[in-house]
């Protein structure tokens, strides 16, 4: 738990490679740039080779990974993603939800809650945990009033 809290913050260290642009972007991003940002899990391995950053390690590799198989960068299912990465995934989700962009609004807690529970065009519950996703559902409104209140 310690070292999940302490290299959280790292999950996206890979996008230090990627361009502002693509990043900033308020549009959607056409093929050729969704490669480029794809490309950041894998980028953050040679950051993050040291043995002391394996959980960080784990956690900017696999945080896209999704838990029926359907995330990259290598399609892993269920398990086999590591749990620092699922747990990171799953709080990254949320918060990009629950977050304004350039390209959307913040949605509302009721909002972000039923796209857990039923899913949209984007986010779908089956590419999470359902272990994980239950905690977060019956934990929605601590979360809510830690962080975005």
């Amino acid at each position: 738990v310690h070292k999940i809290h302490r290299f959280a913050g790292l999950h996206d260290i890979g996008k230090l490679f990627i361009p502002t642009e693509i990043l900033l972007k308020s549009t959607v991003l056409d093929e050729a740039e969704i490669e480029v940002l794809r490309s950041h899990p894998a980028r953050a391995l040679d950051l993050l080779s040291d043995p002391y950053f394996e959980v960080a390690r784990n956690i900017a590799y696999c945080h896209h990974e999704r838990y029926d198989g359907s995330g990259y960068p290598r399609g892993l299912v269920g398990d086999a993603i590591p749990l620092e990465a699922q747990i990171v995934s799953l709080a990254d989700v949320f918060d990009a939800i629950r977050s304004e962009r350039s390209y959307k609004r913040a949605y509302t807690l009721k909002e972000t809650l039923d796209i857990f529970r039923q899913g949209d065009s984007r986010t779908r519950p089956e590419e999470f945990n359902p272990k994980l996703l239950l905690v977060l559902l019956e934990n929605a409104q601590e979360i809510e009033s830690s962080f975005y209140a």
